[in-house]
């Protein structure tokens, strides 16, 4: 499996990544990885799951929002309207963000700063499955949630 590296140990290498580009002001990539995180950790999910031949093809693509309908199904989770209409907005990410044309976008300071935010919120909702999926063995996945937890307990810490 990918030389000792799961999905989730590079997912967060890209969410780590996301939070320094925001300190150089590179919105653009900054959300593009936090894309790649929630399509990497949705990735983990279907790799440990998934036996189907439609999970295999799903590691090759990048639309979150079927990535998410496909955990939701393996895993009998049920996402809020909320959670879906953050899936969908990331799919964009990785395209509008990434590749000249009518469809290039230039993400701003505060859009960056809620994608982040609500990536990590995100993150905070997988812990509990991921946890179950994952063993300290195969996975950093120690370090992962002690990131999270810090950086929830920061943005908590900054809204007061």
């Amino acid at each position: 499996m990918m030389d000792n590296y799961s999905y989730a140990d590079i997912a967060l290498e890209d969410l780590q990544a996301s939070k320094a580009l925001l300190a150089l002001q590179m919105y653009n990539h900054s959300a593009r990885l936090c894309q790649q995180y929630v399509e990497k950790i949705f990735k983990e999910i279907i790799f440990r799951l998934g036996s189907e031949e439609k999970d295999m093809f799903a590691l090759h693509h990048h639309n979150v929002y079927k990535l998410s309908s496909r955990v939701a199904e393996l895993t009998n989770t049920k996402f809020s309207k909320d959670d879906i209409g953050f899936f969908r907005s990331l799919t964009d990410y990785y395209f509008d963000t990434n590749y000249p044309g009518e469809n290039y976008v230039r993400i701003q300071k505060e859009e960056a700063d809620e994608v982040y935010a609500s990536t990590l919120l995100f993150a905070g909702k997988m812990q509990p499955l991921l946890s179950q999926l994952t063993s300290e063995a195969d996975s950093k996945y120690a370090h992962h949630k002690v990131f999270i937890e810090k950086e929830l307990a920061q943005q908590v810490e900054e809204a007061n």
